[in-house]
């Protein structure tokens, strides 16, 4: 979280901050790709967590069901984690080729 902060102050100071209308903004695509990761790896730590333990014990029918919505939500949650990650990468790989 500290990295993306940095990196959106940097990436604000860069574009409002420039010295020279005419200079190259070095410092954009670095500062974009680190605030993009940062997300990538917040949202990571901050979903993975919260998954409930699948459980064996007796339970009545109305907790399980509570139990196996709020497991297929967190499926749902880390498939778009994967495809999140899948596009961060695949906008990194863009940004550096340019």
């Amino acid at each position: 979280m500290v990295l993306g902060l940095a990196g959106t102050g940097l990436f604000t100071a860069e574009l409002f901050l420039t010295v020279v209308p005419g200079s190259p903004d070095v410092l954009l695509i670095p500062c974009a790709l680190l605030v993009l990761w940062s997300v990538v790896g917040y949202t990571g730590l901050s979903i993975f967590p919260a998954v409930p333990p699948d459980t064996a014990e007796k339970i009545g029918w109305l907790a399980r069901l509570r139990l196996r919505l709020v497991r297929f939500l967190c499926f749902l949650l880390a498939l778009v984690f994967v495809i999140l990650t899948l596009a961060a990468l695949y906008t990194s790989l863009r940004l550096i080729s340019i």
